[in-house]
């Protein structure tokens, strides 16, 4: 009779142990967040420049960058695309095709943000992206974990010769599909750099599965869009850790960290430093109707 007592007294003293602890957290200092992934579409690109807030602080206070200077230098031909201040930390620039005031794909490129006595530059190469060849539409019977209906899958091949990475969005009735689960990031034609996996069709989970939700089936009318953005590497690690520390939960979660930039300040003397990333990106799109 008494070895419950036993077994329950041990229970009874760690539950007795359990208090709130309150942790002042230092907030550091302030740093920049450079939001540049500019693409080859004729419509608006648009850079973001925000601050940094506190870890424990309300997403929703993040305060916009006003006042700086940021501008595109193609430094293959020495052609400088200056970004307009529109407000709230959002600078943007609009392509002129007729003009010829437009991106070339294999050009190098370098971003330079002057915010105060601050200046951050980066590099990348506009490499080309692989060409949409058609949206198909898949019926898919019911079954288990997949709802009856309508689902789309993407046609293309990714280009010959090793190392092309892509980022595949899919946006639906005009909205992108921005879950944790809708990156949708490729090596090659598939997910790593496999022997094999140059210049095929995109695999089955990057041209179908990621690009359906199973439990909703796309409605007749209903617009899909898939754009093919070519990144970098560096790009692609960058998306893989923002994946890791979005997911990074659960009992083998390990401590938040900034994901590293491709950013730098080249104010010696300055302790503000950049996050985010700055890519350039050729872009095939394709949207299908639903019927």
């Amino acid at each position: 009779m008494k070895k419950p007592f036993i077994w329950i007294l041990p229970a009874l003293l760690f539950a007795a142990c359990e208090r709130p602890i309150d942790i002042d957290l230092d907030a550091g200092q302030a740093q920049y967040t450079i939001d540049a992934f500019v693409n080859t579409l004729d419509s608006e690109q648009v850079i973001r420049i925000t601050r940094s807030i506190p870890f424990t602080a309300d997403p929703s206070t993040i305060p916009g960058v006003t006042g700086a200077q940021v501008a595109i230098i193609d430094s293959t031909n020495f052609k400088v695309f200056f970004f307009q201040d529109k407000g709230n930390g959002v600078y943007s620039w609009k392509p002129n095709r007729a003009a010829g005031d437009t991106f070339a794909i294999g050009h190098q490129f370098v971003l330079a943000v002057a915010v105060g006595s601050d200046t951050f530059i980066s590099g990348t190469l506009l490499r080309p992206t692989a060409t949409i060849d058609s949206i198909g539409l898949v019926n898919e019977p019911e079954s288990l974990g997949v709802k009856g209906g309508k689902y789309v899958e993407l046609w293309a091949n990714d280009l010959p010769g090793r190392g092309n990475c892509y980022r595949i969005k899919t946006y639906v009735n005009g909205k992108l599909k921005d879950g944790v689960g809708d990156l949708n990031i490729a090596f090659d034609g598939a997910f790593g750099p496999n022997e094999g996996s140059d210049g095929i069709p995109f695999i089955v989970p990057i041209r179908y599965v990621q690009l359906n939700d199973f439990q909703n089936p796309y409605q007749p009318g209903d617009r899909v869009r898939v754009e093919v953005h070519s990144i970098s590497p560096e790009t692609l690690y960058f998306f893989t850790e923002v994946r890791t520390q979005l997911q990074n939960q659960g009992l083998f979660a390990t401590i938040p960290a900034n994901v590293k930039s491709n950013l730098f300040n080249i104010n010696p003397n300055s302790k503000i430093r950049a996050n985010g990333f700055f890519n350039m990106s050729a872009t095939s799109s394709l949207e299908r109707v639903i019927p």
